[in-house]
């Protein structure tokens, strides 16, 4: 990100972000912060700067240290791109929105991690701003009520703060 302008001065016009091998949530935290920053530079390149909150979003995805690789030549004396294979993230994907109801202001969700009533979530909406909430109050698929969703890919219904869009990701900050 801290490049896009030299490279769109040196006249590249697209970038490919990998996705084939990667999460839906990979894909959507990655896209939607290079397209606000790929937006931003487009819009004003003299004063394009990267924001926190892209390094922020690149960050909650599951990724091995950013560089530039070879970008500016050969890195380092042994040519090593990456100076550990471990990879790092700062959240959790925990479900995607399938669906919202507005009269019953509940989301469908496809639950993927463990979540349970009390924790703190990120709703990370598509196109709408997100926001944080508490799990104060899930339904099994039967609507039944739930402390916890411990199984992947169980359908629940979590209650919401604010209605959501289809492919919202609910996340949760990963415990030190």
């Amino acid at each position: 990100m801290p490049y896009l302008k030299d490279l769109m001065d040196a006249g590249v016009n697209s970038l490919k972000i990998e996705g084939r091998m990667k999460s839906v949530h990979y894909a959507a935290s990655v896209t939607k912060a290079y397209r606000e920053a790929i937006d931003s530079c487009w819009e004003n390149p003299e004063s394009y700067e990267v924001k926190q909150e892209w390094a922020d979003e690149l960050n909650k995805v599951s990724h091995r240290a950013y560089t530039t690789g070879f970008l500016f030549g050969r890195p380092g004396a042994e040519g090593q791109i990456y100076g550990s294979s471990s990879y790092e993230q700062t959240s959790d994907f925990v479900g995607l929105v399938l669906s919202y109801d507005n009269e019953s202001k509940r989301a469908k969700v496809e639950q993927r991690n463990h979540m349970e009533l009390g924790e703190e979530i990120e709703v990370f909406q598509p196109r709408a701003k997100g926001f944080r909430q508490s799990l104060s109050d899930m339904l099994d698929e039967e609507g039944n009520p739930i402390s916890a969703a411990p199984h992947p890919q169980q359908i629940i219904y979590i209650k919401m703060e604010q209605p959501v869009e289809p492919y919202t990701i609910l996340r949760r900050d990963v415990k030190s």
